[in-house]
């Protein structure tokens, strides 16, 4: 009768499942027919939403996770594909009791791999009492000999670990790998639950499921304990932006609090590893190391690496820095260890094991090897350090079965056979259904002076089709949140959130990576470059449907500012200048004579939306997307959903057919962008990188005033200059403020009078130097004697402007240009180039690629 009542009352969610294999377990659907006890009230819920709100709801995660940037770069679909996180609706549910019983057998099997590191590394007692076969050790490219004898803080050498588990027919839970050196799945378990939390807020508490938060803190407390060291600086060693969880990486830096890094932000000297920042050297006492073993150290390990730290072997030799986890654990992931995992319990625990792998023959071994060449059909043939070499026995022709047993020849002892498990399968939302999806769980542990801690829960991974037996997300499985229920034997702990001592505070606001503030410095100029470029394109807009304009043609001011506009986005050089006012006057006329163009819509349409443009509109939003993700850590989810929205209106912008409509494009553009530069104002912490943000976006805007000035009044066009002053005010966002300074008839000198001189105005040039100049003092601070060449440069600008006479600024020669003017112009553009090439020697060398000659406001 419960049989007929569950599928009766489910029917429409559950229907996937009338084919359900009887001899394979279900995690929510059992034996007998009913729905596991554990998942009865999330299935309540789940009818009573119906199929429809259940799809509106995995829209809505879709969408959150779109927004936070949530990415996993699938290598199999590109190296640049950075394709979203696809999570299921629907999460995997465990019992408590059941989890309380799991929890312990994966702490034993943590200590466990803690003490087989230690006796690898150091004594090497099983390979002397026949245990572990040495063949098995010293072959494997994992076995790291400049670990052997490094002396390790603490109780565990192992601090964090990870554990892929699957479960068989007998409900038994196994462990299929290992996960010792980047434990990667953490952060985008958090940031799952959290997207879980949005979309079923009021099911999550009524479930109990367990929180997340406090293992977090638990994890942030083993690096504490591992540095042994008060107050300890960490940094979170990253691969960089073309790894494939960027996102994780600089998620968790965010979350925690620590500096993200790449490898060639460090340094080391003295036997110390130091974080190259704006203001000298910073100590750095723990490394969460989130590269490979291998890549980690291109001195001692592999010299063709460009990720890893150069002397960082000999730094932990030394005890100078901790690395998390130590170099060496990749050894301990090989499968060729499971079938002495037991064994090898016993003598280092004394306990038996209490959680099996699966059952696993290392051909290194004749007996093993002969079983395994002789059922070969019946088993996975898994090479023990490349985790990409699986075979499945049974998909295999039989000519296909003879190469792999020729290649296992080759090397028994880099092969495994292991035995197929009949792995259980997981409910997954799919065509309004729920339907049974083979996958698997990925935990997670971390070690202190309290012990090891296991996150209550975890990540699991469906495979997209029904039937597939290879599931990982590389090859494109859907990620599930895990919900660990709480027991009377395991009851929901609170929070407690971290503290943090006023000295941490101060520290944290003042270190930052120099290439986290160059990729911030060159945002700041994208950011203001194609805000100018957008008002400028609109303005020329405007002119079209100005109430004086003739009929299908712009205003002549339009003219002035598709000069300027080319200035900005044009691959072309520009004219060069002389010095002699006779150049001086033939650039002008120039300049002026290239104001007429055959089709200006047509122009305006490429500058928008020409990928092939490389300084259109385009390649700069690619660039400020580019320079965000490379600074990730920095942004918050608002700030994020703001950058985002830029990419998606520059996509927009390609489907307008009309001025009209590619002029609301701009609106919107226009809109994130200064959305944008309201969050950076008000969300981010005023410190080094906030600061360096500022001065790149200080620098853009003034050189681009100075061009926009030098195209549009430096030239008088007869009977029209109040049209043209009226653009430039209007483009440059200051023609209602200017109105309220000046009531009566616009001219050329009131104009240049406020844009240059006026100290309110945010847009104008003395605002933008006397920012500049302090923000470039509080970066290179020392003791007063000099100033930096930096600060220099910004400070003869500034005096140039500030001791200009505008009524001499205005004076025409005998072709109505304003050589004097335009000299100025050219003066600030020269001495803020050489501020921008200042600040990227004295802050930036150490990066692999600058900048400085890619986007400057003057190229030559």
């Amino acid at each position: 009768m419960q049989n007929e009542g569950d599928t009766k009352k489910y029917a429409s969610l559950i229907a996937g499942y009338r084919d359900i294999d009887s001899r394979r377990f279900d995690e929510m659907w059992s034996k007998e027919g009913t729905i596991q006890p554990h998942w009865r009230d999330f299935m309540r819920a789940q009818e009573r939403f119906g199929p429809d709100d259940i799809d509106a709801r995995k829209l809505e995660l879709d969408g959150l996770l779109r927004e936070n940037g949530v990415t996993y770069n699938a290598y199999t679909e590109g190296a640049s594909d950075n394709r979203p996180w696809d999570l299921d609706p629907c999460p995997l549910v465990l019992a408590g009791d059941e989890w309380g019983q799991l929890e312990p057998a994966l702490i034993q099997r943590g200590e466990l791999l803690n003490a087989l590191y230690k006796d690898l590394y150091g004594p090497q007692r099983l390979m002397k009492a026949r245990i572990l076969p040495p063949d098995l050790i010293f072959q494997h490219p994992g076995f790291c000999r400049a670990a052997v004898g490094m002396p390790l803080p603490g109780q565990y050498a192992l601090v964090q670990s990870a554990f892929n588990l699957v479960r068989g027919t007998d409900k038994q839970w196994w462990v299929l790998s290992d996960r010792l050196q980047t434990m990667q799945g953490a952060g985008y378990a958090l940031e799952t639950r959290l997207a879980m939390s949005r979309v079923y807020p009021n099911l999550i508490r009524h479930c109990e499921v367990q929180r997340l938060a406090e293992y977090f803190r638990h994890a942030h407390q083993s690096l504490v304990d591992a540095a042994e060291v008060d107050d300890p600086h960490v940094v979170l060693l990253s691969p960089g932006p073309s790894n494939e969880s960027y996102f994780e990486d600089a998620y968790l830096a965010n979350y925690q609090g620590y500096t993200l890094v790449q490898g060639d932000d460090l340094v080391v000297r003295d036997g110390y590893v130091w974080l190259k920042t704006l203001h000298g050297l910073k100590k750095v006492d723990v490394i969460l190391r989130r590269i490979s073993d291998q890549f980690s150290d291109p001195l001692s390990l592999r010299p063709d690496s460009f990720i890893g730290v150069p002397g960082l072997i000999e730094s932990m030799r030394q005890r100078k820095v901790v690395v998390v986890n130590p170099i060496g654990g990749w050894l301990l992931e090989s499968p060729g260890l499971y079938p002495f995992l037991e064994r090898c319990c016993q003598y280092l625990l004394g306990e038996p094991l209490k959680i099996p792998s699966a059952a696993t023959w290392w051909c290194g071994q004749p007996t093993a090897f002969a079983h395994v060449i002789k059922n070969i059909d019946k088993m996975v043939v898994k090479h023990v350090s490349e985790r990409a070499d699986i075979a499945f026995g049974h998909l295999l022709s039989k000519p296909q079965q003879q190469q792999l047993i020729d290649r296992i020849k080759q090397n028994p002892a880099m092969y495994v056979g292991q035995q197929m498990l009949n792995v259980s399968t997981m409910p997954s939302w799919t065509d309004q259904q729920l339907k049974p999806r083979h996958g698997f769980l990925r935990t997670f542990m971390s070690a202190s002076r309290s012990g090891y801690q296991l996150m209550p829960g975890g990540l699991a991974c469906v495979a997209r089709e029904q039937g597939q037996s290879v599931v990982n997300t590389q090859a494109g499985a859907v990620n599930k949140d895990t919900w660990v229920r709480a027991s009377e034997a395991m009851p929901l702990r609170p929070y407690a959130p971290k503290e943090h001592g006023a000295a941490v505070q101060e520290r944290e606001l003042r270190v930052i990576s120099s290439r986290t503030a160059e990729n911030l410095f060159w945002l700041g100029r994208y950011s203001q470059r194609a805000e100018m470029v957008a008002r400028i394109m609109r303005q020329v807009i405007n002119s079209f449907y100005d109430e004086f304009s003739e009929q299908g043609q712009p205003l002549a001011s339009a003219g002035k500012l598709m000069a300027a506009l080319r200035q900005f986005t044009d691959d072309l050089p520009l004219i060069a200048d002389t010095g002699a006012e006779v150049d001086l006057n033939q650039s002008q006329s120039q300049s002026q004579s290239q104001t007429q163009s055959p089709d200006i819509t047509a122009e305006l349409y490429n500058i928008a939306v020409d990928k092939n443009m490389s300084r259109g509109m385009h390649s700069i939003l690619a660039s400020l997307h580019r320079s965000a993700f490379h600074s990730r850590d920095v942004w918050s989810n608002d700030s994020w959903r703001v950058i985002d929205d830029i990419g998606e209106v520059v996509t927009k912008l390609r489907g307008h057919s009309s001025l009209g409509s590619l002029q609301r494009g701009l609106d919107k553009l226009l809109s994130s962008l200064m959305a944008l530069n309201g969050l950076i104002a008000d969300s981010m912490n005023h410190d080094d990188g906030w600061r360096m943000l500022d001065i790149g976006r200080l620098l853009e805007r003034t050189i681009n005033l100075s061009h926009l000035l030098e195209f549009t009044v430096s030239c008088k066009v007869s009977d029209n200059e109040t049209e043209v002053l009226t653009a430039l005010l209007s483009a440059n966002d200051n023609e209602m403020n200017y109105r309220r300074y000046y009531r009566g008839e616009m001219d050329a000198q009131s104009v240049l009078d406020y844009v240059l001189l006026n100290r309110f105005n945010p847009r104008g040039m003395v605002y933008q130097l006397d920012h500049l100049q302090q923000h470039i003092r509080q970066i290179f601070a020392d003791d007063g004697s000099q100033i930096s060449a930096a600060e220099r440069s910004v400070l003869s600008a500034y005096s140039q402007v500030q001791l200009a006479d505008v009524s001499q600024l205005v004076v025409e020669n005998e072709v109505h240009c304003r050589p004097g003017l335009t000299q100025l112009m050219k003066h600030i553009q020269q001495s803020l180039e050489v501020t921008s090439s200042e600040l990227s020697n004295e802050c930036f060398v150490h990066s692999q690629k600058s900048r400085s000659s890619e986007w400057s406001g003057s190229e030559s």
